[in-house]
Order: structure tokens, then sequence, then C-alpha cells
């Protein structure tokens, strides 16, 4: 989660989770996830009221055999837990990616909030054939619980240009949403180039956009031709222009089959 939050900003990142089952329990016993429970905290790790700051909390849910986006709203207390639309089958061969977002309120107070990921049990799993079975989750290598976004302040209108993409990673058959906050009427320019500085694909050149949070900008993974980029990560460049001063922000984002 960025340090510096906004009220009214839309799609920030929360936090990006890899899921896998290192077992096997035999064809047609895959471990299934069914959800993942997060704790609102402020920035000494006490729990606040997640509505209090949060409009709503989506996830993007990437694996080889789903693609799936879940938003809910932001509940009165500081549990928050996130169902899938259907159970998601876990395998060793590849990772199921959960990308988290969510929405500041517009009138969310000045104060500091966090999601944290608690322990193992926040994530929801069950044996398929045996679902009364107990299943564990663990941490890969280099990780542990509990798992946080880090504590972001909320600091009312935006002092500076503040630019997310969601879903990171997205798929050839979606698109990914360009979410930005304006402190001031702008000229903006948006530019996705290859890891080489090419430009790949010009969302908006020199647009002049009103004040405040904007999420209806998007990209396909198509190039200025209309013809689909491969996969693999690009840089998505924003620039605003307002009263002579120039304020630019870039990020990374994957494109996968």
């Amino acid at each position: 989660m960025p340090k510096t939050l906004y009220s009214g900003q839309n799609n920030v990142s929360v936090m990006q989770l890899s899921l896998s089952s290192p077992l096997s329990f035999g064809e047609g016993n895959t471990i299934m996830a069914y959800g993942i429970t997060l704790t609102a905290k402020d920035i000494n790790g006490a729990p606040v009221d997640a509505s209090s700051f949060i409009s709503d909390i989506n996830i993007s849910i990437t694996s080889p055999s789903v693609s799936e986006n879940v938003s809910i709203t932001a509940p009165s207390s500081s549990t928050v837990f996130i169902p899938f639309t259907s159970p998601i089958p876990l395998t060793s061969s590849a990772s199921t990616i959960i990308s988290v977002s969510c929405s500041i309120k517009t009138t969310a107070p000045t104060g500091s909030i966090r999601l944290d990921l608690g322990s193992a049990s926040a994530i929801g799993v069950y044996q398929y054939l045996d679902p009364l079975k107990a299943v564990a989750v663990s941490a890969s290598a280099g990780q542990s619980f509990p798992m946080s976004s880090g504590a972001g302040t909320i600091a009312g209108p935006s002092e500076k240009l503040s630019f997310s993409t969601y879903p990171n990673p997205f798929r050839h058959s979606s698109k990914a949403t360009l979410s930005y906050y304006l402190d001031s009427d702008s000229e903006v320019t948006i530019t996705v180039f290859d890891l080489t500085g090419r430009a790949v694909k010009k969302i908006r050149e020199k647009s002049i956009l009103p004040a405040g949070a904007r999420d209806n900008d998007f990209w396909d993974g198509r190039d200025n031709n209309g013809r689909m980029s491969i996969a693999g990560t690009y840089l998505i460049k924003i620039e605003s222009v307002s009263g002579g001063k120039t304020k630019t922000e870039t990020k990374k984002i994957t494109l996968i089959k």
C-alpha cells in the first residue's frame, strides 16, 4: 500500500498473494481455496473500522483455470472476509495470483490504515474429496505470517501525483485499469513502454482533465496498431502538467497469456 493516500482515491494496491499446493492428494482430491480474511489496523497495529476509511475492497484472481474479479463493500468492523465467487483449485505446477486493492472513501478522516493477513488460517482452504479434513497453509521460504500491506496515511486532497494499476498482472483476455489522482485541472499524457524504452501504446495524449480521482483509463494489452502485445513486463508512464509544473509517475505492469 502507498505510504500516502488521498480521500476519494480508487484502486489502491494493497498486496499480492501467490498460492500453490506443494502436495498432490490424488486425482480429483485437489486443495481448494474459497476466500481470504484481512484485518484493518492503524499504523500502531490497533484494529480500526474498515468502513471508516475504505469504501470497497477488490480482489483479482488469476490462475491457469480461473480469471475473476470480486468486489465487496468494506464492513463496519476490523475483520474483512472476501469470498471467492467459486472455490479455486490450487496445484503444485502453477501458482494462483491474488491481487488485492481498495478505494479510499471521499469522507475518510485523516489517519492511517493497513490491511493484514494475520495468519495461515486467514486463507480459507479445504480438501475437495474430504472437506472436513484439516488442511494447513504455510508461507513460502523467506515469507512469514502475518503479512501486511504496510500502513498508508490519508492526507486529504492530493499533494502529488498518485498512480496505480489494477489488476497486475493481467491477462490477454482482460484489461488493466489505470487509477490516478489529480490535485488540479491538468494536461495528462499516458504511455505504455516496453523495457527497451520503445513506446507501445499511447493511452492519452495531452488530454485536459479536471481535478480529482480517475479510474476510467485502461490498457487491454494492444499496441498502437491494435495488435496484441507479447506477454511480459511493461512500463506505464503518466505525466501531468498544471500551472507550469510537470509531475510524472511510472509503474511496472505484467501482461500474461
